[in-house]
């Protein structure tokens, strides 16, 4: 399953109207035919840019919020995409409880409220290696340590790992 299936599943699941589109063209095309109330964007696109589609996008509809759901995570991008009007910009994976509790309170027009994550709760499977991963996390986050290196591939969820450990020491509330 695909991250947009994935995230287009779990928005239906909450009560969202959702239209999946993946090209710049589609997008531009269902914004014009439909009046969205949230506008989800990948920086990358087959046919050009998230960017370049928001600015086009609130071009036609200034208050229309948006949230740029990215693998890319470079922080000029992150600057582009904020300055044009992104609400906030998340990297893949993506939280599903967190995603959809922004995409909600965004809708309602209530102050972005994001849950805070237990380490527990960060991975999800049964395999060893998430087993092994969420009890090296507990541990650590009940530690409060004031360095650790998360390294792997490209799309591995380091950062999704690093952002739980942090919550999970205590220190994103300070």
């Amino acid at each position: 399953v695909g991250v947009r299936t994935a995230l287009a599943e779990l928005l239906e699941h909450a009560g969202f109207d959702v239209a999946a589109v993946g090209t710049v063209a589609e997008a531009k095309h269902r914004a014009t035919a439909c009046d969205p109330s949230l506008a989800i964007l990948d920086l990358v696109l087959p046919d050009g840019d998230g960017v370049t589609l928001l600015n086009d996008l609130r071009a036609a509809r200034p208050k229309m919020p948006a949230i740029m759901v990215t693998g890319h995570t470079d922080p000029r991008s992150i600057v582009a995409a904020m300055r044009s009007g992104a609400l906030d910009y998340l990297s893949k994976p993506v939280d599903p409880s967190g995603f959809v509790t922004l995409c909600l309170s965004t809708t309602s027009g209530a102050v972005a409220a994001r849950p805070v994550p237990c380490a527990s709760d960060a991975l999800v499977g049964g395999s060893a290696w998430t087993i092994q991963t969420r009890g090296t996390l507990d541990r650590l986050g009940s530690t409060r340590p004031t360095g650790v290196l998360v390294s792997g591939e490209h799309g591995a969820g380091k950062t999704h790992i690093a952002r739980t450990l942090h919550a999970a020491t205590g220190r994103s509330a300070l």
